[in-house]
């Protein structure tokens, strides 16, 4: 029998809310927990991130020499380091923050702890609504691209036509969410010996 901890991800402060359901294996890290996010919204990997608790004190988060370190900011353990049954054993809820110009803010909760026969390092179970487009300007900007694609006018009225804006999110629908090309993509990513479940 193998140990799974069951998360739902959501991003906080939008509605319809946006999250995903998934198994990921008891032993993994914190940065597994950071892909499996990225790869069950959709994010794209190219920006700074971490994880906190919900008192604020930072759990985990990327190497900094990941990225261009400019050099300001509390020392940030290495999420590859650190397994999620340091916070999780304790506690069943955190934060994950993407992308720190547009501030993504991710509320992560611990549903249970489940015990399976099958061997995987993560599987997607569930979700809703598309991730909002990489770069977007935050919640604002989310809001924005939703209303242009909903009424077909920019909300802020900064120039530029909506066509134009809208060429930029591509064939994007924020109420599209395909579960099985999801779970395809995210599942397949999870094969892994079974001595890395021990």
């Amino acid at each position: 029998m193998r140990n799974y901890f069951e998360f739902e991800v959501s991003l906080r402060h939008i509605k319809p809310r946006i999250w995903r359901r998934f198994l990921i294996a008891a032993n993994a890290t914190f940065g597994d927990l950071h892909r499996a996010i990225q790869d069950s919204f959709g994010w794209m990997h190219c920006h700074l991130w971490e994880f906190r608790a919900t008192h604020r004190r930072v759990l985990a988060g990327c190497k900094q020499d990941d990225f261009v370190d400019f050099g300001f900011g509390e020392a940030v353990p290495d999420a590859e380091a650190v397994k999620l049954g340091t916070h999780f054993a304790r506690s069943n809820s955190c934060q994950y923050i993407y992308d720190f110009g547009d501030d993504w803010l991710h509320d992560v909760k611990r549903n249970r702890r489940v015990r399976l026969s099958e061997s995987f390092h993560r599987q997607l179970l569930a979700g809703r609504r598309a991730c909002p487009p990489e770069d977007c300007g935050g919640v604002s900007g989310y809001t924005r691209f939703v209303s242009m694609i909903e009424i077909g006018e920019d909300p802020w009225n900064e120039g530029g036509s909506v066509e134009e804006l809208l060429e930029w999110v591509g064939d994007w629908n924020p109420a599209a969410f395909d579960l099985a090309n999801a779970k395809r993509g995210f599942d397949a990513k999870s094969v892994l010996p079974p001595d890395e479940f021990l």
